[in-house]
């Protein structure tokens, strides 16, 4: 018989909750009228991009990625065929998470506006916060990817007015190995990640 795990509580969620919020309100605040803002935004990308790739086991510079992008050619190392094949493949996959974040292809939008349509009934229930990190987990419960949920929620972040434009916060590294994927225990490490991906942006800002 299968067990059912507990169910995260207000105690459990509430710190990093606040947390969280309070980094997304300083993030907007300090990116709303930067100067550089579109440079700002398109370096977070590439970190994002190079995050989720490291958590789903491909590692890779943020510098080759963004020769990639920008239509150069980048610089493929390893000593043997079985390197470089594996740098090529690591660099194609962030390359897509970099689409799924911020130039998605019409198959990609279609999965992105899917994982939306999960996502509805959490955050009208819990809150766009919350809600979120439980739209996310039912995603990955039933076997679906990663990606078009990280997609999905630079756009609800938006659609929702926590930012006012599409920024790359999707708590990767709550997806690190060994992390507990118990309800009460995810979420507020959910939280935490985003909270982080959050303070280290505001205070990498020129």
């Amino acid at each position: 018989m299968r067990l059912e795990r507990p169910a995260a509580r207000p105690e459990d969620v509430t710190p990093a909750l606040t947390r969280t919020a309070l980094a997304f309100g300083a993030l907007e605040q300090q990116l709303r009228r930067h100067p550089l803002r579109e440079a700002v935004l398109f370096r977070m990308r590439l970190e994002a991009a190079r995050q989720c790739a490291a958590v789903d086991g491909y590692l890779i510079d943020p510098w080759q990625l963004a020769a990639s992008l920008e239509g150069l050619r980048p610089r493929i190392r390893g000593q043997d065929v079985f390197e470089r094949g594996g740098e090529v493949d690591a660099l194609r996959y962030a390359f897509e998470q970099y689409q799924w974040l911020a130039r998605a292809t019409t198959s990609q939008e279609e999965r992105i506006t899917q994982a939306l349509t999960v996502a509805v009934a959490p955050v009208s229930h819990m809150g766009i916060l919350w809600g979120s990190a439980l739209a996310f987990r039912e995603w990955i419960e039933v076997g679906d990817a990663r990606a078009p949920f990280r997609g999905a929620l630079v756009r609800l972040w938006q659609k929702e007015g926590v930012f006012s434009g599409l920024y790359p916060v999707t708590g990767a590294a709550a997806f690190r190995g060994g992390t507990s994927w118990e309800e009460r225990r995810w979420i507020p490490t959910w939280l935490g990640s985003c909270h982080v991906n959050c303070s280290v942006l505001s205070n990498a800002l020129p």
